[in-house]
C-alpha cells in the first residue's frame, strides 16, 4: 500500500528502449553489378575499374563483393595485355631480323658447286658459304732458315652475312704423295685477319716449297665450324718442281718446237716481248707481273712443261677496283676464263690442263704469265692462217 491507498502496477512499468540500429539492405550495390560486368567484357576494362573504385568509396551500406571482384578482373586483363604487348614487341623484333637474314642470303653470292672445287689454276677463284677466295699468284721465296717455299698472293671476299677469319693454318702444299705440308710462315705472311661482311681482303701466306709438290689447298677450320660437310679448294701449282722438263708438247709440227713456233715465251723472262708490271707500287704490298706483247691475231698455244703451265690474256691498260681501297690496281682478264692451263704430259689435271689452247689475241691485249718457275719453263705460240 502506498500513502494515497493506490496499489502499484507492476504489469505497465515502462522501460526505455535501446536505439534503433540503421536497417542494411544486405544487397549489391548497381555500381558493383555494372563494374563487374564491365570488366569481364575486357575491352571496357577501364570503365569497370573507375565504377568500382566509385563504389567501394561510397557509404551506403551496400555489398561491395562485386566491386572487388571487378577491380580483381581488371588487374588480371592489364596483366594478361602487357605480357601480349611484349609479345608483340619480340614477335616483331624477330620478324625484323628475319627479314634481314633474308636479306642478307639474298645478297650472298653463289657457292661454287662441290665438284668444281678442286685442281684450279692458280687466279681462279672458288666460292664457300658466301666467301669467295682467290690464289692470286705463286712465287718462290725462302723461310727464315734457308729452305725453299712458296710465296702465295690470296684475297677474301665475304658476301657470308657474318664476319670471317682468315687464317694462314687453313692453307697447306699438297705433295704427289696425297700428304700435306702445312703453312712454314715467315716474315711477309699474315697471321690472323678478321674480315667483315661485304669487305675484301688480300694477304701474302708463306707454304712449303717441297720437291714433290703439286697443289695448294685452302680448308678453312672458320667457314667448316658446325658445319657437316667440310669443303675444300684447292689449286693446281703450275710452276711446280720435281723433274727438269724441257720436253716438248705432242703437237702438229715436227722438229723442235722452239724453232717452230713464231713466237716463243720462256716464264720469269722479260726475253724480246715481254716488260715487268709493278701492281699497287707504292703500297705495302706491290705485285710483279710478267706481260707478253705479241702481234694480235689467232694462236694455238702448247707448252713443253709436264706438270703444267699457266697463261692469261689481259688488256694491256692496267684495272681500278673502285671496292679494294688498300690495293686498287689489277689486271683486267679477257675471254671466257682467267686462265688457260697446259700440259706436256700425260697428266690432264681431271680435265682442266689441255695439250693445246686455241686462242685470239687483241691489238690492246698482250699476254700475262705467272712468276715464280723453278725450271726453264716455255710456251709456244703457233700463228694460224
Amino acid at each position: 500500500m502506498n500513502g494515497n491507498n493506490q496499489p502499484q502496477n507492476f504489469n505497465n512499468t515502462s522501460y526505455n528502449a535501446p536505439p534503433q540500429q540503421p536497417k542494411n539492405s544486405g544487397g549489391h550495390s548497381g555500381l558493383g553489378i555494372a563494374a563487374l560486368i564491365l570488366s569481364i567484357l575486357g575491352c571496357t576494362i577501364l570503365i569497370g575499374a573507375i565504377l568500382a573504385i566509385i563504389d567501394l568509396t561510397n557509404k551506403n551500406g551496400k555489398n561491395k563483393i562485386l566491386s572487388k571482384i571487378a577491380l580483381g578482373i581488371c588487374a588480371f586483363w592489364f596483366v594478361v595485355g602487357l605480357l601480349a604487348g611484349l609479345g608483340r614487341k619480340k614477335d616483331k623484333k624477330d620478324d625484323s631480323s628475319s627479314t634481314t637474314t633474308n636479306a642478307e642470303v639474298t645478297a650472298e653470292v653463289e657457292d661454287t658447286p662441290e665438284d668444281q672445287l678442286e685442281d684450279l689454276a692458280i687466279g681462279e677463284s672458288v666460292t664457300i658459304r658466301g666467301v669467295t677466295v682467290t690464289v692470286n699468284s705463286v712465287s718462290d721465296t725462302e723461310t727464315s732458315t734457308g729452305k725453299p717455299a712458296y710465296e702465295v698472293s690470296i684475297t677474301y671476299s665475304n658476301h657470308s652475312g657474318k664476319m670471317v677469319s682468315a687464317n694462314p693454318y687453313d692453307w697447306s702444299t699438297v705433295l704427289h704423295t696425297g700428304s700435306d705440308k702445312a703453312y712454314v710462315g715467315g716474315d711477309e705472311s699474315f697471321n690472323l685477319e678478321n674480315i667483315s661482311d661485304g669487305e675484301e681482303w688480300t694477304g701474302v701466306v708463306t707454304l712449303w716449297n717441297d720437291d714433290n709438290a703439286e697443289k695448294i689447298k685452302f680448308e678453312s677450320s672458320d667457314l667448316n665450324f658446325l658445319e657437316d660437310k667440310k669443303l675444300k679448294a684447292t689449286w693446281i701449282l703450275p710452276n711446280a718442281s720435281g723433274e727438269e722438263t724441257n720436253e716438248s708438247s705432242d703437237d702438229s709440227s715436227e722438229g723442235n718446237p722452239d724453232e717452230e713456233a713464231d713466237y716463243v715465251i720462256t716464264a720469269d723472262e722479260v726475253g724480246e716481248y715481254g716488260k715487268i708490271v709493278t701492281l699497287n707500287e707504292n703500297t705495302d704490298m706491290p705485285v710483279d707481273k710478267y706481260l707478253y706483247k705479241l702481234p694480235a691475231g689467232d694462236y694455238k698455244v702448247t707448252t713443253n712443261k709436264k706438270k703444267g703451265s699457266a697463261f692469261s690474256i689481259v688488256k694491256d691498260e692496267i684495272g681500278i677496283d673502285p671496292d679494294n681501297k688498300d690495293y686498287p690496281e689489277m689486271l683486267q682478264y679477257v675471254g671466257d676464263t682467267s686462265q688457260y692451263l697446259l700440259t706436256a704430259g700425260d697428266d690432264d689435271f681431271n680435265g682442266n690442263a689441255k695439250k693445246e689452247v686455241f686462242i685470239t689475241l687483241g691489238e690492246d691485249e698482250s699476254i700475262s704469265v705467272p712468276g715464280g718457275s723453278t725450271t726453264e719453263e716455255k710456251l709456244y705460240f703457233y700463228k694460224q692462217d
